[in-house]
Protein backbone atom coordinates (compact mmCIF):
# COMPACT_ATOMS: atom_id res chain seq x y z
CA UNK A 1 0.00 0.00 0.00
CA UNK A 2 2.78 2.44 0.90
CA UNK A 3 4.58 1.51 -2.31
CA UNK A 4 1.55 2.50 -4.38
CA UNK A 5 1.22 5.70 -2.37
CA UNK A 6 4.91 6.42 -3.03
CA UNK A 7 4.44 5.93 -6.79
CA UNK A 8 1.34 8.14 -6.82
CA UNK A 9 3.11 10.95 -4.94
CA UNK A 10 6.20 10.70 -7.17
CA UNK A 11 4.01 11.00 -10.26
CA UNK A 12 2.10 13.94 -8.79
CA UNK A 13 5.38 15.62 -7.84
CA UNK A 14 6.77 14.99 -11.34
CA UNK A 15 3.73 16.51 -13.07
CA UNK A 16 3.46 19.46 -10.69
CA UNK A 17 7.17 20.23 -10.75
CA UNK A 18 7.23 20.27 -14.56
CA UNK A 19 4.37 22.77 -14.56
CA UNK A 20 5.98 25.04 -11.96
CA UNK A 21 9.40 25.01 -13.66
CA UNK A 22 7.71 25.75 -16.97
CA UNK A 23 5.81 28.71 -15.52
CA UNK A 24 8.82 30.11 -13.67
CA UNK A 25 10.95 29.91 -16.83
CA UNK A 26 8.42 31.43 -19.24
CA UNK A 27 7.62 34.15 -16.69
CA UNK A 28 11.30 35.06 -16.39
CA UNK A 29 11.65 35.11 -20.18
CA UNK A 30 9.10 37.92 -20.20
CA UNK A 31 5.86 36.19 -21.15
CA UNK A 32 3.79 36.60 -17.99
CA UNK A 33 0.59 36.08 -19.99
CA UNK A 34 1.62 32.46 -20.59
CA UNK A 35 1.38 31.63 -16.88
CA UNK A 36 -1.81 31.05 -14.91
CA UNK A 37 -3.11 34.01 -12.93
CA UNK A 38 -3.14 32.00 -9.69
CA UNK A 39 0.54 31.21 -10.17
CA UNK A 40 1.34 34.88 -10.73
CA UNK A 41 -0.47 35.83 -7.54
CA UNK A 42 0.79 32.94 -5.37
CA UNK A 43 4.14 31.72 -6.67
CA UNK A 44 5.41 31.03 -3.14
CA UNK A 45 2.44 28.75 -2.47
CA UNK A 46 3.22 26.75 -5.60
CA UNK A 47 6.86 26.48 -4.52
CA UNK A 48 5.75 25.37 -1.05
CA UNK A 49 3.43 22.72 -2.51
CA UNK A 50 6.29 21.42 -4.63
CA UNK A 51 8.57 21.19 -1.58
CA UNK A 52 5.85 19.45 0.44
CA UNK A 53 5.31 16.90 -2.34
CA UNK A 54 9.07 16.31 -2.55
CA UNK A 55 9.37 15.83 1.22
CA UNK A 56 6.35 13.52 1.22
CA UNK A 57 8.06 11.38 -1.41
CA UNK A 58 11.22 11.28 0.71
CA UNK A 59 9.33 10.29 3.84
CA UNK A 60 7.40 7.57 2.03
CA UNK A 61 10.72 6.21 0.78
CA UNK A 62 11.58 4.87 4.20
CA UNK A 63 8.24 3.09 4.61
CA UNK A 64 8.07 1.27 1.28
CA UNK A 65 7.99 -2.51 1.52
CA UNK A 66 8.39 -3.87 -2.01
CA UNK A 67 10.61 -1.15 -3.47
CA UNK A 68 13.98 -0.80 -1.67
CA UNK A 69 14.60 2.65 -0.20
CA UNK A 70 17.79 3.11 -2.22
CA UNK A 71 15.85 2.69 -5.46
CA UNK A 72 13.20 5.11 -4.18
CA UNK A 73 15.84 7.74 -3.44
CA UNK A 74 17.33 7.23 -6.90
CA UNK A 75 13.91 7.59 -8.53
CA UNK A 76 13.25 10.81 -6.62
CA UNK A 77 16.63 12.24 -7.64
CA UNK A 78 16.06 11.36 -11.29
CA UNK A 79 12.53 12.80 -11.21
CA UNK A 80 13.83 15.99 -9.57
CA UNK A 81 16.42 16.49 -12.32
CA UNK A 82 14.11 15.49 -15.18
CA UNK A 83 11.20 17.63 -14.05
CA UNK A 84 13.35 20.76 -14.06
CA UNK A 85 14.85 19.95 -17.44
CA UNK A 86 11.51 19.07 -19.04
CA UNK A 87 9.76 22.12 -17.56
CA UNK A 88 12.47 24.50 -18.78
CA UNK A 89 12.61 22.90 -22.25
CA UNK A 90 8.84 23.22 -22.60
CA UNK A 91 9.13 26.91 -21.70
CA UNK A 92 11.99 27.45 -24.17
CA UNK A 93 9.95 25.81 -26.93
CA UNK A 94 6.92 27.94 -26.05
CA UNK A 95 9.13 31.05 -26.12
CA UNK A 96 10.34 30.17 -29.62
CA UNK A 97 6.81 29.37 -30.75
CA UNK A 98 5.57 32.78 -29.57
CA UNK A 99 8.42 34.59 -31.32
CA UNK A 100 7.80 32.72 -34.57
CA UNK A 101 4.11 33.61 -34.34
CA UNK A 102 5.02 37.26 -33.72
CA UNK A 103 7.33 37.18 -36.76
CA UNK A 104 4.58 35.75 -38.95
CA UNK A 105 2.23 38.60 -38.08
CA UNK A 106 4.81 41.39 -38.12
CA UNK A 107 4.74 43.77 -41.08
CA UNK A 108 7.96 45.64 -40.28
CA UNK A 109 10.79 43.63 -41.85
CA UNK A 110 13.41 44.75 -39.31
CA UNK A 111 11.26 43.73 -36.36
CA UNK A 112 10.36 40.50 -38.13
CA UNK A 113 14.04 39.59 -38.58
CA UNK A 114 14.70 40.40 -34.89
CA UNK A 115 11.94 37.99 -33.86
CA UNK A 116 13.34 35.30 -36.14
CA UNK A 117 16.89 35.78 -34.80
CA UNK A 118 15.61 35.72 -31.23
CA UNK A 119 13.70 32.50 -31.88
CA UNK A 120 16.97 30.77 -32.81
CA UNK A 121 18.75 31.41 -29.51
CA UNK A 122 20.06 28.27 -27.79
CA UNK A 123 18.62 26.82 -24.60
CA UNK A 124 21.84 27.68 -22.76
CA UNK A 125 21.53 31.37 -23.60
CA UNK A 126 17.86 31.36 -22.67
CA UNK A 127 18.73 29.68 -19.36
CA UNK A 128 21.32 32.41 -18.74
CA UNK A 129 18.61 35.04 -19.27
CA UNK A 130 16.31 33.25 -16.84
CA UNK A 131 19.08 33.03 -14.25
CA UNK A 132 19.86 36.75 -14.66
CA UNK A 133 16.18 37.65 -14.37
CA UNK A 134 15.85 35.64 -11.17
CA UNK A 135 19.03 37.16 -9.70
CA UNK A 136 17.84 40.68 -10.50
CA UNK A 137 14.36 39.91 -9.20
CA UNK A 138 12.62 41.03 -12.38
Amino acid sequence: MIDILFIVFVLIYFWFSIKVDNWITIYNLGFKTETPLLFLRNQKIYDAIRVILFLTCLILTFYTIVIPWLICISVIAIIWILSGKIGRNKAFNKYREILKDLAEHEEDEQQKSEYIMESKITNDLLQDRVTQSIKLGL
